[in-house]
């Protein structure tokens, strides 16, 4: 589950590459998501190389719901003005669904990527 934060953080600084209007633009979001995905695909295939680690989908989701997390987290704070319940709600919901998927895929099978299995 530490993919999910590393990947949000990721995430909120494409954004911050893109410019200062990023997180209301929603082209800027778009890629900041491919370029979270491309970044956890490519340490899913450096991961597969690495003796004792395999490569799962499972990461790769992780890091999508945090990389979509901290973007709808900057699409908030730069909401003028802030509204804090719409905040705690949308903390409240991203907990849950970061919780559910945790839950989930600790025990699940792996999804082992199609392209790297040998």
């Amino acid at each position: 589950m530490a993919h999910a934060p590393l990947f949000g953080i990721f995430a909120l600084s494409f954004l911050i590459l893109l410019g200062s209007e990023a997180p209301t633009n929603v082209a800027a979001w778009a890629m900041s998501f491919f370029l979270v995905l491309l970044a956890g695909t490519i340490d899913e295939w450096h991961q597969n190389s690495v003796s004792g680690r395999a490569s799962d989908v499972h990461d790769i989701l992780t890091d999508l719901l945090g990389g979509v997390g901290a973007i709808l987290l900057a699409r908030w704070a730069n909401e003028a003005p802030l509204r804090l319940a719409a905040g705690i709600r949308l903390l409240t919901l991203l907990f849950l669904v970061l919780a559910a998927w945790g839950w989930y895929s600790y025990d699940a099978e792996p999804w082992l990527l199609p392209w790297l299995t040998t």
